[in-house]
């Protein structure tokens, strides 16, 4: 069995997170490392997700450990990976899912200029929309 570390806790994080819970991988997350907010947020978050709803599992923040039903996962609060006990927990540094943009980014995945100036347009055509008319 693989023991997994998520670095990140997000938007794509919780995603993940839930999606390897509903598919019964669970039990393969053995750390989860977010760096910012507290662990009670993140489990009222995980719970109570705007828009994919409310997840029906059993969610409890215990002082470092976050529980999803009768599965464990070791909550950490570190900004370097570095920090993180891999090797101590038995993980495979090849297995940590980093859902975050703050570990740096795959220069193949993604042109930043790119995907920046899209995104302008888009809030642009947002706002444009949204606004009342005058």
């Amino acid at each position: 069995m693989a023991r997994i570390a998520l670095n990140g806790l997000g938007r794509i994080g919780k995603l993940l997170l839930r999606r390897m819970v509903d598919e019964g991988l669970a039990d393969q997350i053995v750390l989860i490392n977010e760096p910012g907010a507290d662990i009670g947020q993140h489990a009222l978050l995980l719970e109570f997700d705007t828009v994919h709803g409310r997840w029906p599992r059993q969610i409890a923040a215990d002082g470092d450990t976050l529980r999803i039903g009768s599965h464990t996962m070791a909550f950490r609060q570190e900004r370097r990976i570095e920090d993180l006990p891999l090797a101590e927990m038995g993980i495979d540094p090849e297995k940590l899912s980093p859902p975050t943009g703050a570990a740096g980014i795959d220069e193949r995945a993604v042109d930043v200029e790119e995907g920046d100036e899209r995104l302008g347009h888009r809030r642009q055509a947002q706002y444009a929309t949204a606004r009342p008319p005058s």
